[in-house]
């Protein structure tokens, strides 16, 4: 794996079909984000409420809250400076616009993940992004190891 350096994040995606865990993956890496004392944002589209309106819930019951969007621009938008993780739940709804916002996020000391069913561009079907800026204590951290 080549470690990127200079003052740029990355961009996590995880992929799989329906019910493979992407919510439940994004949930486990955001809480460890959280454990480890980095400041988090999760957001994820107004259009999804299958099992809470403010709040990112996988199949197997397995939550964490968010803010609702409308539109990938929005991220951006309501995005905190001090933010050191992004996450993103059902990026597809979203549309193409949210791997700009993703390409953004990552050139801000940030780090961003998404899952989604459906293929983004540029990503395999069903995707966790995350994008993860270099200039936090943790991405210089992780690009020594």
């Amino acid at each position: 794996m080549d470690i990127v350096k200079g003052n740029m994040g990355w961009i996590e995606v995880v992929v799989g079909p329906m019910f493979s865990g992407k919510s439940e993956e994004l949930i486990r890496r955001l809480r460890r984000a959280e454990i480890a004392r980095q400041r988090v944002q999760i957001f994820k589209p107004a259009i999804d409420e299958r099992y809470a309106a403010n709040e990112i819930v996988s199949h197997s019951g397995l939550g964490i809250p968010s803010d609702n969007v409308f539109k990938a621009a929005e991220i951006l938008e309501k995005l905190s400076p001090r933010t050191e993780v992004i996450g993103i739940d059902e990026a597809q709804f979203l549309g193409d616009e949210v791997v700009e916002v993703c390409t953004k996020a990552r050139s801000n000391p940030c780090r961003a993940f998404s899952p989604s069913p459906k293929r983004l561009p540029s990503c395999s079907p069903s995707a966790c992004a995350a994008a993860i800026p270099p200039s936090t204590p943790s991405a210089s951290s992780k690009a020594k190891s």
